[in-house]
């Protein structure tokens, strides 16, 4: 009877977890012009967009189902008070670690994929908790495949950083033979975050209102693009010529993965607004 009840119970769950998801994407996409498929969210998935209809469709699939399953799992296990009680003190106190980091970052400025990675500890620990009998069970086979998954991000995290390294050291080499920081556009938010952002946050500290405007949004939508059009350097990966006086003076070569390269060119624009 009570194995009964438990598949009841999981199954009202896995339903409305489904229709809200289903309910959400729909609402969001309508009302915030997000896409229905992955990714809807900004940042790191974008190039997802890329891919096929099909592929997309494949993928959201396969998420909604681990959404489901990781939601079913979690509200189940903590949805009565008498649940609650029989849990551990170290499990309680995860929860409440965990609420706070979820009210911190819905109550933060901006929304990002990579903000989500912060929940995975507690979601593994309660999966680990709840299908321990076949981790114990199963542990050479999960070893192996957790070795083999753990190539992946690896290899993507590598790409990221080879990235990112790339377009910093295209900026540092346009700062050292001493050519002003506003002539220069480098394609990295990083760097906009680095060397931009405080003296843009300091030069609207004195008017700026929550309800006025999103300074984020303000940046990237209307400051960003403005230096863009008038830096007289730009740190990009497209190197299709824009003028006559466009001139190749870097190229930084970077592994997109493991079997192509990318290039970051350091173009001279010929640009001036002054």
């Amino acid at each position: 009877q009570y194995k009964k009840e438990n598949i009841h119970l999981y199954f009202k769950l896995a339903v409305l977890s489904f229709l809200y998801i289903a309910f959400s994407s729909i609402y969001f996409g309508w009302t915030e012009n997000l896409s229905v498929l992955i990714p809807s969210i900004n940042w790191h998935f974008n190039y997802l967009s890329n891919l096929s209809f099909a592929t997309r469709l494949i993928i959201t699939s396969i998420s909604i189902f681990g959404a489901v399953l990781y939601s079913t799992v979690i509200v189940s296990r903590y949805i009565t008070k008498l649940r609650i009680a029989k849990l551990q003190e170290n499990e309680k106190f995860l929860i409440l670690i965990t609420l706070f980091l979820l009210l911190f970052i819905i109550l933060y400025v901006q929304f990002a994929d990579r903000y989500l990675i912060n929940f995975l500890p507690f979601i593994l620990i309660v999966m680990g908790i709840r299908f321990s009998d076949y981790i114990y069970r199963y542990s050479k086979v999960l070893i192996v495949l957790i070795l083999i998954l753990m190539i992946f991000p690896l290899v993507e995290t590598k790409n990221i950083l080879a990235k990112s390294q790339a377009y910093w050291d295209s900026g540092e080499y346009l700062l050292s033979q001493d050519i002003d920081l506003e002539e220069i556009n480098n394609k990295a938010w990083v760097w906009d975050a680095y060397y931009n952002w405080n003296d843009y946050i300091y030069g609207i500290k004195d008017d700026w209102k929550p309800e006025k405007y999103n300074p984020v949004e303000d940046y990237w939508n209307n400051i960003k693009p403005a230096k863009k059009s008038c830096a007289r350097y730009w740190i990009t990966n497209n190197n299709k010529k824009r003028n006559k006086d466009w001139q190749v003076l870097r190229v930084v070569k970077y592994s997109k993965n493991l079997f192509s390269k990318e290039y970051v060119y350091t173009v001279r624009t010929g640009n001036n607004c002054n």
